[in-house]
C-alpha cells in the first residue's frame, strides 16, 4: 500500500492461473524500476491484477502492452508523488 501512495504500481500474477514465464513481467517492471513491484497473489481471481492508487486494473491473459499503458497512465498519479 505504502507504494501506491508514492504512486507505484504492482504488477500481481496468480501463480494458478498463469503459468508462464515471469521474464516477461520482469522485463516490464524493470521499464519503471523505481514504480512497479512484480509479486505473486494466490488470491486474485484474475490471472493478473495491476493496483494503482485508486485503480485496478485486472488481466485474464498476460498482454504487455495493456500494462504498459495502465501503467504509463497511473504511475505518480497519487498524494505522494516521488520522483522516479
Amino acid at each position: 500500500m505504502h507504494n501506491l501512495e508514492h504512486g507505484g504500481i504492482v504488477i500481481q500474477y496468480n501463480p494458478s492461473l498463469y503459468q508462464g514465464s515471469l521474464d516477461p513481467l520482469i522485463a516490464l517492471q524493470r521499464n519503471y524500476p523505481n514504480k512497479t513491484v512484480v509479486a505473486p497473489n494466490s488470491r486474485l481471481t484474475t490471472a493478473f491484477a495491476l493496483p494503482a492508487w485508486k485503480r485496478l486494473y485486472t488481466l485474464d491473459a498476460r498482454d504487455e502492452l495493456k500494462m504498459t499503458a495502465f501503467i504509463d497512465r497511473y504511475r505518480n498519479k497519487a498524494p505522494e508523488r516521488m520522483p522516479d
